[in-house]
């Protein structure tokens, strides 16, 4: 009985050494929970963004068509539609559809557009036409319209500031007496909408630069007599006064 007892006890004891040893093999400190990363706000996005560009200078957003492509294409003949840095500015084109999507597209594009961005706006010579008083008169009230609707989007809703070329002069052979009043009533509606909307709204006289004369394209920036587009000295004639407006805008 007593050789029992002893056993139990010796057995009872290395069976505790052995517990306790298991456990502090076991037992180790679980690592520490590293903290999520914070996903950058929009705020924090847009501010850098914002950074960004004002590295490269105030952004533009070169909303035109075909007449735009070859003004860019003069700065940047390999590819019109990378982002171009000129004169402290980045020039982005911006292909408008033709009517009656053009303020849709706008609408689209100005979904990239900051607070560091001016949006540069203006139709195409083929979005004007003469051929009678009255047909003038319905093209001109139907362009109006998309100027304001323009506005509405750019600086209504974006409260940015806008640049609109007036309007563009044809070549003789496409010119005649009814698209010269459209022209020239235009230009001055866009002028008093400027008046109206000042230090929002600013007019570029691209016409007061290419027009003759009789408010046709001048022969010496005619790409041809049949072509309305301007030629290399066209797109260099209106380099200077565009760029002096953009420095006196920002």
């Amino acid at each position: 009985m007593r050789k029992l007892l002893i056993f139990l006890l010796i057995s009872t004891g290395i069976a505790a050494i052995l517990f306790s040893a298991s456990c502090q093999t076991k037992t180790t400190e679980a690592p520490k929970k590293q903290p999520l990363k914070q996903k950058p706000s929009n705020k924090t996005e847009k501010k850098q963004a914002k950074k960004n560009n004002k590295s490269g200078g105030k952004q533009v957003f070169m909303m035109g068509r075909s007449v735009m492509n070859g003004w860019l294409r003069t700065w940047s003949p390999e590819d019109p539609y990378k982002p171009i840095k000129k004169n402290n500015f980045t020039f982005i084109y911006k292909e408008l559809s033709t009517p009656p999507d053009i303020v849709s597209s706008v609408r689209d594009y100005l979904k990239d557009a900051d607070d560091n961005t001016n949006i540069f706006f203006k139709l195409c010579f083929e979005d004007f036409t003469g051929g009678s008083s009255e047909e003038a008169k319905t093209n001109r009230e139907r362009n109006q319209q998309y100027i304001e609707e323009v506005y509405d989007e750019v600086v209504g809703k974006k409260h940015l500031k806008l640049i609109i070329g007036n309007a563009l002069p044809q070549v003789e052979n496409a010119t005649d007496e009814f698209i010269v009043d459209n022209h020239k009533s235009y230009n001055k509606w866009l002028t008093d909408f400027a008046k109206e909307h000042k230090d929002e709204v600013y007019i570029f006289d691209q016409y007061e630069i290419l027009a003759g004369s009789d408010g046709s394209l001048k022969q010496e920036f005619e790409a041809s007599s049949d072509d309305s587009h301007p030629n290399e000295d066209g797109y260099e004639a209106m380099d200077a006064t565009f760029f002096n407006l953009l420095q006196e805008i920002n």
